[in-house]
């Protein structure tokens, strides 16, 4: 009896090992494929192909920005493979209202003063606004965004500027949202 849980632990921990190159490959060999469901079902991230050494789950567009002095909206594709938190545009001082996830409302959540969606498998189309006094200097961006496009005050900024923490330039008041403290996919 002994001898077949060493068996099972061992097949077990292979099947985990394993399980990353194979699903890189989509090929599991037919011993495993009884234990792929329970794998998966423990380490999610392991069907995420790796960027950097980290498991990328998510697939950002284009984020589209258009801004003026009492308010913006924002237009984000993203693709995800499996259900995750995707942190918004924004923060404290232009929170995301509106917030439509392929054209159905959806809450915003907060996880510290970093604004999120949860979304589920698939292609995404997310789309909400701002509201604020003046212009703000800079938006928050969410890492990693695949590429931006703004407009403000109805004219397109042909290179739009990210600073050093992932905030987008829009003006010369305030940063909107605060400087970025490492918000991350979840």
């Amino acid at each position: 009896m002994a001898r077949i849980a060493v068996v099972v632990r061992s097949l077990v921990a292979l099947a985990v090992a394993l399980l990353p190159v194979l699903a890189w490959a989509a090929e599991i060999p037919p011993v495993l494929e009884p234990w792929r469901e329970w794998v998966l079902a423990g380490h999610p991230e392991i069907a995420c192909p790796l960027v950097d050494g980290a498991a990328a789950c998510a697939w950002p567009g284009e984020l589209q920005v258009q801004a003026d002095d009492t308010g913006g909206r924002f237009a984000y594709a993203v693709t995800v493979d499996r259900r995750l938190g995707l942190p918004l545009p924004g923060g404290p001082g232009a929170w995301p209202l509106d917030v439509r996830v392929d054209g159905r409302p959806v809450p915003v959540l907060a996880q510290g003063d970093v604004p999120y969606v949860t979304l589920e498998p698939g292609a995404h189309a997310i789309a909400g606004a701002f509201r604020w006094p003046r212009l703000p200097q800079a938006l928050r961006v969410p890492p990693p965004t695949g590429r931006v496009g703004l407009t403000v005050d109805g004219a397109p900024v042909p290179f739009p500027h990210l600073d050093a923490e992932g905030n987008l330039r829009l003006g010369a008041g305030d940063v909107a949202g605060g400087a970025r403290t490492g918000s991350t996919w979840r």
